[in-house]
């Protein structure tokens, strides 16, 4: 296997905020990116020769019938416009999307980073929550509280919020919640990293970060911990309540909301 061999990307969009992100993440050392628009002809042949697929919906939305039954080995994110529906999240699931990059949040490379993440060999043990609320970690309290606020006018239960991971990672064993939703401003502390690792490990919890940073190296690091999802502050209460469900639905097959 010649390991200098480059990784293709398909990006298929007519985004073109989105193709600048693209050439600013994807190195032509280590990628190959291609960038076609929706008026280009892609068959379903196509994407089977691609490591990574980044695909705006409506792609998806057409061929849903198809890529739910013949689906494609790459790892694959969909762009997801600003009217998204919550069918569009679920017709995501279905066809086994890794992460999903909001339209209107395209000024970070957190969408990017979870796709191109480490493959994990950890084969963590299977995970049912007894409470069916989540749990959210934020050491800033009024912050907390809007997650919190955003939950609830979506009816998502929030069953505490706790200023630390290291407090987080005593209450999930107690409590078994179904989500985690971790702040990490203290990124760089092993203390952190490691009761995340934890939690992983021992649960297999569902975590999503919401983080301050938006540098890639960081985002990489943070995407490489086994997490379900990242989105960077400030985030759409739509954006969020959206992750959750992908998240959930992924892991559960069912949404979190009453």
């Amino acid at each position: 296997m010649n390991s200098n061999k480059k990784q293709n990307v398909l990006l298929c969009s007519s985004n073109e905020e989105l193709w600048r992100m693209c050439l600013g993440y994807f190195s032509k050392e280590i990628y190959e990116l291609k960038i076609m628009t929706e008026n280009d002809y892609l068959s379903l042949t196509d994407l089977f020769e691609y490591e990574y697929l980044i695909l705006d919906y409506s792609l998806i939305s057409e061929n849903h019938e198809q890529l739910n039954t013949k689906k494609t080995k790459a790892r694959l994110a969909i762009v997801l416009e600003l009217d998204y529906s919550d069918e569009a999240i679920e017709k995501c699931v279905s066809c086994n999307v890794d992460t999903l990059i909001f339209s209107g949040s395209l000024k970070n490379f957190s969408a990017l980073s979870f796709l191109t993440r480490e493959e994990k060999k950890e084969r963590y043990c299977n995970y049912s929550y007894s409470d069916p609320g989540v749990l959210i970690v934020d050491d800033e309290k009024i912050v907390g509280l809007d997650i919190q606020r955003h939950l609830k006018n979506a009816k998502i239960e929030v069953t505490e919020i706790v200023n630390t991971i290291q407090e987080a990672s005593k209450k999930v064993f107690s409590t078994k919640p179904s989500l985690l939703i971790c702040d990490f401003i203290t990124y760089g502390y092993k203390e952190d990293i490691e009761s995340l690792k934890t939690i992983k490990s021992m649960m297999n919890i569902p975590i999503l970060i919401y983080t301050s940073y938006a540098d890639q190296e960081t985002l990489v690091n943070l995407a490489n911990l086994s997490i379900d999802g990242i989105l960077v502050k400030p985030e759409k209460s739509k954006n969020i309540n959206a992750m959750i469900d992908f998240i959930s639905l992924k892991r559960y097959g069912i949404t979190l909301k009453d």
